[in-house]
């Protein structure tokens, strides 16, 4: 019996060493494939950083030749010159003249069909005109706040 219990037992701990082994292995591909993880995550959020960074260099750079090519043009003198110098300022004043045509036009129409006030001023200061005049200011204005605050 003794015999029998022995075999068995030295057969069955010939496997142990196997056991803690293939478990070992098993919590260092974990530790490894964890370590990967981390490395990789790290990687990611130094990509996503560097990518940020030449974003704001881009930006910067692009920035910096719309200024340099305005001064280039301001320099010119002729004709033409006051042409491309021109170029957004009527573009802006065509485009307010008609917008102010266009809502003298919906006042007069809102007053001839008999229409109080307030309706008239929502007529007027819709959430559309909000927003072109919100872009309209931010065009002309808001570049020289931003560099104000760099």
């Amino acid at each position: 019996m003794f015999a029998l219990l022995g075999s068995v037992l030295g057969f069955g701990t010939s496997f142990a060493p196997k056991i803690l082994e293939t478990i070992n292995k098993g919590r260092e591909q974990k530790h490894e494939l964890a370590k990967m993880k981390m490395s990789a995550d790290i990687k990611m959020q130094m990509q996503d950083a560097e990518f940020d960074h030449l974003q704001d260099m881009a930006h910067h750079e692009e920035h910096k030749r719309l200024i340099e090519h305005d001064i280039a043009i301001s320099k010119e003198t002729g004709f033409f010159a006051g042409l491309k110098k021109g170029v957004r300022p009527i573009i802006t004043y065509c485009f307010f003249g008609f917008f102010l045509f266009y809502k003298i036009v919906l006042v007069m129409e809102a007053m001839r069909n008999g229409q109080d006030m307030a309706a008239i001023s929502d007529v007027i200061w819709d959430p559309q005109s909000q927003s072109i005049f919100a872009a309209i200011i931010s065009f002309w204005f808001g570049s020289r706040a931003v560099e104000k605050l760099k």
